[in-house]
């Protein structure tokens, strides 16, 4: 089994005026990444773990374009070094608003499906009050989220994203993802 492990996190404030820009981001790949409790997990059952990058940085303003594509073009070529792969397992936030491109999130998992194809696994973990588009199920086969505010369960879920693709990768079983809209009145 090959899995790539990796991510974009960010919780962007649309309301701030203040950019979030590469400086911003602590960025993990490599052996870095490797140390993680999920590649260590993942390593444990056998997988060969494909370290993509890891980049995060503290809740702030909208993410500027070419801060995200630099970060998403590095992980993507990644993918696209590696070959074939059973799956790929994402943190990512779940409220990424990125300059001139919108929700982050679905254009990253939108250009990483568009990569490993439809036949590789993507399970993604993400932080329960994000503000997800309905096309992320397009796109990504298992979400788990966390539970807790303030947030300690996030290696937890992080590990349990990892759990659900190992298992669907060795049952052979493909989960689909669907998100439900729930309209309500307004003032009721």
């Amino acid at each position: 089994m090959r899995v790539a492990l990796g991510g974009i996190g960010h919780e962007s404030n649309t309301f701030s005026p203040l950019p979030t820009d590469i400086g911003d981001f602590e960025v993990v790949k490599d052996d870095g990444l490797l140390e993680d409790r999920v590649a260590r997990f993942l390593i444990g059952e056998g997988v060969e773990v494909v370290p993509t990058i890891y980049a995060w940085a503290l809740p702030s303003g909208v993410v500027s374009k070419k801060a995200f594509l630099q970060l998403e073009d590095e992980l993507i070529k990644v993918l696209e070094d590696v070959g074939n792969l059973d799956g790929v397992c994402l943190f990512l936030h779940g409220a990424m608003e990125v300059e001139g491109i919108g929700d982050g999130e679905t254009h990253l998992l939108k250009r990483v499906r568009e990569t490993v194809g439809f036949k590789a696994i993507i399970s993604v973990a993400l932080d329960l009050h994000g503000n997800l588009n309905p096309q992320i199920v397009d796109y990504a086969d298992i979400l788990t989220a966390y539970r807790t505010a303030p947030h300690v369960d996030v290696s937890e879920t992080r590990l349990k994203a990892a759990k659900l693709l190992i298992r669907s990768i060795k049952t052979g079983i493909k989960p689909t993802a669907i998100m439900e809209l729930i309209a309500k009145p307004l003032g009721r």
